[in-house]
């Protein structure tokens, strides 16, 4: 048996998740073997524990907090152990926490956020994975990298009826679009109308490079300004460019907007102007340093990249925690999904809310 720990983050991982397999037989063994790592220091017993999981999560220093102490204004370490999965439960919610929900009585899925940013973290064992394999597909799903097998035969229904969708052609062919979203701090939980998911009906992935030379899509906004030669050359291109960092819609004097109206080179001779225009004006200490190149796969029918949005504690006058933040793009269409079905249902649904188990 196993237990699962997913941890969703945009912080160093460019898949936006973080995941860990254990073996211990149940959810509650997991939590109680962490004691294990007790020190009756309550820092450095959560130090401990977050070197066991491989990093930190946020809030997640709830379990190490004992009784509050009047002499020195803090706590103690907590000594006792979970005796079950109610306890558990408790001492979560002793911890930063936004909502801490108990799935079928053998999952955790837990919302919490750092004041810039929403994360979330999942505990489950095998037999709710067995039990549950549409719901955790994407989560347990190791690595960057995804299949790349795909049907020859089209769905048989739509995987959501709850997206928005774009008329791109008039085959049956359908191409999803999800796209993590880092620009504001209700980034897991805003309404599904704001989050960038779409389907494009009538085109498959063959068709998208043509189909954005001629058309503008919000979702893909800065990709298209990249364009060029191919969609592998222009992923190459995009997820390649140092300069990531810069946001439009933090700048009035370029607005956003004015990029549906400009083709795809035009857009992207309009991003190198607003940039320049920026570095000119700001102190050069004031400068964020150049994004890291981030991964990709490209294949017939499935497609994801990364870019480094941003590196916080880059800029020593902010005296934020450094972290590589990255933006997360995956597309696929409808032959992919066909073969990998429940892959892309946990993929549509990961994007659509933190909830998903």
């Amino acid at each position: 048996m196993s237990v699962h720990l997913i941890y969703r983050t945009p912080y160093n991982e460019p898949n936006n998740k973080y995941y860990k397999r254990f073996n211990e037989n149940s959810v509650l063994e997991w939590f109680q073997k962490l004691w294990d790592f007790y020190d009756p220091d309550r820092y450095q017993f959560y130090a401990n524990i977050s070197e066991y999981i491989g990093l930190e999560m946020y809030g997640f220093w709830g379990l190490c907090r004992g009784e509050y102490d009047e002499k020195s204004d803090d706590y103690f370490a907590n000594k006792a152990p979970p005796k079950d999965l109610s306890q558990v439960k408790e001492y979560l919610e002793a911890g930063y926490v936004n909502e801490v929900e108990f799935v079928q009585g053998k999952a955790f899925q837990v919302l919490t956020d750092d004041d810039e940013l929403e994360l979330a973290y999942y505990i489950f064992d095998d037999t709710y994975a067995l039990e549950n394999p549409t719901n955790v597909a994407y989560l347990i799903h190791e690595g960057f990298y995804l299949p790349e097998a795909f049907s020859d035969n089209s769905l048989d229904r739509l995987l959501d009826e709850d997206l928005r969708k774009i008329k791109a052609g008039d085959s049956p062919a359908l191409t999803f679009l999800f796209r993590t979203v880092h620009y504001g701090g209700d980034n897991l939980t805003c309404p599904i109308k704001y989050r960038e998911l779409v389907i494009m009906e009538g085109i498959r992935l063959p068709d998208l490079y043509d189909y954005l030379c001629q058309n503008y899509i919000p979702e893909l906004t800065e990709f298209r300004n990249f364009l060029q030669g191919s969609l592998r050359k222009s992923i190459e291109r995009f997820t390649a460019f140092p300069k990531h960092w810069y946001h439009f819609w933090e700048d009035k004097n370029f607005p956003l907007e004015k990029l549906e109206k400009l083709t795809p080179s035009e857009g992207y001779s309009y991003l190198m102007e607003a940039i320049h225009a920026f570095e000119a004006k700001v102190e050069p200490e004031r400068v964020p340093q150049n994004s890291i190149k981030g991964p990709y796969q490209y294949s017939e029918h499935l497609v994801q990249f990364s870019i480094n949005r941003d590196s916080w504690g880059s800029v020593p006058i902010l005296d934020t925690t450094p972290a590589d933040l990255y933006d997360h793009y995956i597309l696929f269409d409808d032959l992919w999904a066909a073969k990998n079905r429940d892959l892309a249902i946990s993929i549509l649904a990961f994007g659509k809310s933190w909830k998903v188990l």
